[in-house]
């Protein structure tokens, strides 16, 4: 074949059509590395919620869903159901509004903890305020008002009008005998509902 000056401008056309079609290397690093970049911040983003999953305590999903205004259920040991939304979490007890009534329950009484609206998850692990069933019960004293008390390990139901609280007690007077006694140890509480 004789190569002409036309011949040989025809095949440069040829060769440079040809290299426009062919993939950039340079492109296709790229491209890989960006997919790599893609899964790898998938993977992150999986571990960290992992992390935060397994990190998850009662009184941080208590205060996720206060800040939420989520309406709950809670479950107690003592096969008790409230339904109600949380007021405030401590260091040992979580306040709920349910129907007129607060209730105060220690983490101990809780069984299970059911959001009503939305799923909520328990990724927080953060620190609750420093109220506690004792500080809660020593304020409710200050006004005399009629409790329920729930005892831990055998759900019997306490009535009557709270006196005082003491360290580790507090004193209840029965409503109909204004001199009859009785004295709770805090320990032993599962729940006190204070009525309005």
């Amino acid at each position: 074949m004789v190569v002409t000056r036309e011949t040989s401008q025809h095949l440069a056309d040829v060769l440079r059509r040809e290299d426009a079609c062919a993939p950039d290397p340079w492109s296709r690093l790229l491209d890989t590395a960006a997919l790599d970049t893609a899964r790898q911040t998938r993977e992150f983003a999986r571990w960290d919620r992992l992390a935060e999953v397994e990190s998850a305590t009662w009184a941080g999903l208590l205060i996720d869903m206060i800040e939420g205004a989520h309406m709950i259920s809670i479950r107690t040991g003592i096969g008790q159901t409230l339904v109600g939304h949380i007021r405030a979490v401590g260091a040992d007890s979580v306040a709920l509004v349910h129907s007129t009534e607060l209730v105060v329950l220690t983490f101990d009484a809780i069984a299970a903890i059911e959001s009503l609206h939305e799923d909520v998850d328990a990724l927080s692990e953060r620190t609750p305020s420093s109220f506690s069933l004792r500080s809660c019960i020593q304020r409710a004293a200050e006004e005399r008002p009629d409790v329920v008390i729930s005892l831990a390990s055998s759900g019997q139901v306490l009535t009557g009008r709270l006196r005082s609280c003491g360290a580790d007690l507090c004193t209840l007077t029965a409503v109909e005998f204004s001199r009859k006694r009785t004295h709770v140890a805090l320990s032993a509480i599962a729940m006190i509902r204070i009525l309005p």
